[in-house]
């Protein structure tokens, strides 16, 4: 029965709630509640869409937490979870939350910082392809009607006898010969998304870390050595010149903590 016919006593609660940061410069936080096909994916750093009145918007989950922890009783479902795994680990977002406090930054300033708009954005069409797949195999004496009949339509099928399963693009057959197929029962035609990476025309080279002057090694142990013991340790100032490798030992460290 749906649970929009019982009565409210007897709706069945959801176990979980996601604090969620949704996109905007207005930096607000609300809590909603966690379908239950998401409950095993969803996490700290994952990308969500989530209702905002009568709109929807995308956000970053900050948190999740039991049901009866949420601030009020009643939430509204999250309507999507964008990736199997989160974009941002949860040592990503504890320096998400100290850069935050530390330079009184909000949250959604911080975000801005570590995600592209290409990955922050709801905007992008899904691309999709029609593949085609075996749904049933033909008799031999079928195969060799069409071996005389329909030659493209035979070679059609011993195409996809030869994939093993696994579907091909339609637009590897002629249109004419597909449909024809496809009335006959043999083919199906399906819808599949294509994901697509907005960066991946892009091509990025790996870099070694560079060999460090004896003032960079020294800064930079003395920074791993206040890493080491955040709570005691002191903030540091990194002071040189322009050119003088301050970025370096700011990478070097970042690898090492991180």
């Amino acid at each position: 029965m749906n649970d929009e016919l019982l009565p409210p006593d007897k709706v069945a609660r959801p176990r979980l709630a996601a604090r969620v940061l949704l996109d905007g410069a207005s930096d607000m936080e609300f809590d909603y509640a966690v379908p239950p096909h998401m409950e095993a994916k969803l996490t700290a750093g994952s990308r969500v869409l989530a209702p905002l009145q009568k709109r929807e918007i995308t956000g970053t989950v900050l948190g999740v937490h039991p049901f009866e922890q949420a601030e009020v009783p009643r939430l509204r479902p999250l309507l999507r979870l964008y990736d199997d795994r989160p974009l941002i680990t949860p040592r990503l977002m504890e320096l998400g939350r100290w850069v935050s406090q530390y330079y009184c930054a909000s949250m959604e300033t911080v975000m801005r910082a570590m995600l592209p708009e290409a990955v922050r954005t709801d905007k992008h069409q899904d691309k999709m392809q029609r593949l085609v797949r075996l749904a049933a195999d033909p008799s031999p004496e079928d195969m060799e009607k069409l071996r005389r009949k329909a030659p493209r339509q035979a070679e059609m099928i011993e195409a996809l006898r030869a994939a093993d399963g696994t579907p091909l693009p339609a637009t590897s057959f002629p249109a004419a010969s597909l449909k024809a197929m496809v009335k006959t029962g043999w083919v199906v035609v399906e819808q599949e998304q294509i994901l697509r990476d907005p960066y991946g025309e892009d091509e990025f080279i790996a870099t070694a870390p560079l060999a460090l002057t004896d003032e960079q090694q020294a800064a930079l142990d003395r920074v791993l050595l206040a890493a080491a013991d955040p709570k005691n340790a002191k903030p540091l100032l990194l002071h040189g010149i322009t050119g003088s490798g301050k970025t370096e030992v700011y990478l070097q460290a970042a690898q090492r903590v991180l």
